[in-house]
Formats: structure tokens, C-alpha cells, sequence
């Protein structure tokens, strides 16, 4: 991670909960609470680092509001992946 100041801050931010979400798909394969879930987890953990690197640069102007508000749902949604996998994985420990 980088040490740029306050404009790096979000950058390793969203870095950090990537591979958050990455370890929690881990676990959830490891766990066998929801492979399916696990996968779609693993995989939007790229779409959301693809779309954090890249966002500075997709309509660039006025029109950059609606890339801000897309990366929000974008991180968003991989929120509620997370929170969905962690208790699936949370309820298969409980039954085992």
C-alpha cells in the first residue's frame, strides 16, 4: 500500500476490503458454507478492484458523478456479498 496522504487514504481503503473480501471467500470454500457464493464473492473482488483503478479515468468531466455513484453501488454490493457469506459461514460452524 502506498503512503501518498489524504488522496490515498480511500485507495488503500478499497484495497484492504478486497482482500478482506477475498480472505472471507477463502473461508467460506474452506468452510463449505456456500461455494457458489464464495465464487461470486472471489470474483466481484475483481470487478471492484478493476473498477476502483479504473474509475478515474472513465467520464471524465460532469458527467463523473455518475462513475462515483456506480463505484458506491460497486462497493456496496461487495459489502453485502460479505455480509451474506460471513453468515452463511458463520451458520455452518454453529451446525457442525
Amino acid at each position: 500500500m502506498g503512503g501518498g496522504g489524504l488522496k490515498q487514504a480511500p485507495v488503500d481503503v478499497g484495497l484492504l476490503f478486497v482482500l478482506a473480501l477475498w480472505c472471507l471467500s477463502a473461508l467460506g470454500f474452506r468452510a463449505r458454507a456456500s461455494v457458489g457464493l464464495a465464487v461470486r464473492a472471489s470474483v466481484w473482488g475483481f470487478v471492484v478492484l478493476g473498477f476502483g483503478m479504473a474509475q478515474s479515468q472513465i467520464w471524465v468531466g460532469p458527467l463523473h458523478v455518475y462513475v462515483r455513484v456506480m463505484h458506491l453501488l460497486v462497493g456496496l454490493l461487495a459489502l453485502g456479498l460479505a455480509e451474506t457469506l460471513a453468515g452463511r459461514i458463520k451458520r455452518s460452524h454453529h451446525a457442525a
